[in-house]
């Protein structure tokens, strides 16, 4: 602090501040909006209500059928 400083913040930084927050407010701002017009549509993955499943073979590891391959239906 130089002397004759009350501390007070001056006018032109004070300005200088206001237009950085509000720089900093726009792009956080633009960041949101673009991000979620290009996101586009929700992911959607597995079966839909109602769906029939087709069978799927599945190599047990463990019980009486160990080793072999098993068709789940």
């Amino acid at each position: 602090m130089r002397l004759g400083d009350s501390g007070r913040v001056h006018t032109k930084e004070m300005l200088m501040r206001m237009n950085r927050t509000r720089s900093i407010s726009a792009v956080v701002v633009s960041i949101v909006v673009v991000g979620t017009s290009i996101a586009g549509d929700a992911v959607q993955s597995g079966l839909k209500v109602g769906e029939f499943v087709n069978a799927f073979q599945v190599d047990d590891i463990t019980g009486p059928n160990k080793g072999t391959s098993l068709c789940y239906r």
